[in-house]
């Protein structure tokens, strides 16, 4: 009877406990996310996502992490830093911790990404959205299909409450401000 009560708050606390705590460091991250263009640490934070199909409004910190992604989005550091020009990656939880990318399986090619980083405005428009296998890191390369000299990656684990498979969404620089 214990351990069954014992499971249920465990279960309570991932699913609601973190999502609270999430919310109070992303309130703390926005009050000290700084636009620049200093190098990034880890656990710092590096731009913001908007994408307003989902009501999306978060900081992004850099890392992929346990740690980062407790505090929201975190930045592929192997990948180019959001707003230049290469491929910019992003993960983010689908389940637990506030659980920024559990609706990404919502986007449509041609939905907008919104991303503010290094003083600037990037709108990004969806080209893809696929289901892959965890072990798939080409993803981070961007769609291949296209020419766009910026790209973005989102990645997420998939199912829901699972990590068995990951869902990826593509995107390309559509403008910048």
């Amino acid at each position: 009877m214990i351990a069954g009560v014992v499971l249920v708050l465990i279960a309570c606390y991932q699913l609601f406990g973190t999502g609270i705590v999430a919310a109070h460091t992303q309130a703390n991250l926005r009050k000290s996310f700084v636009n620049g263009r200093a190098k990034p640490r880890l656990g710092k934070p590096v731009g913001r996502i908007i994408i307003p199909r989902l009501g999306m409004d978060l900081v992004v910190v850099e890392g992929v992490g346990l740690a980062q992604l407790a505090e929201g989005p975190g930045h592929y550091p192997s990948t180019a830093q959001l707003g230049t020009a290469g491929v910019s990656a992003i993960a983010g939880h689908s389940s637990g911790w506030g659980a920024p990318f559990m609706k990404i399986d919502r986007l449509h090619n041609g939905d907008l990404i919104i991303v503010r980083a290094h003083g600037g405005v990037f709108r990004y428009r969806v080209t893809g959205v696929y289901r892959i296998e965890s072990k798939d890191t080409w993803v981070l390369k961007g769609d291949w299909e296209t020419q766009a000299r910026m790209k973005l990656v989102l990645t997420t684990c998939w199912p829901v409450m699972t990590s068995l498979h990951r869902l990826v969404v593509w995107a390309d620089i559509d403008s910048m401000a």
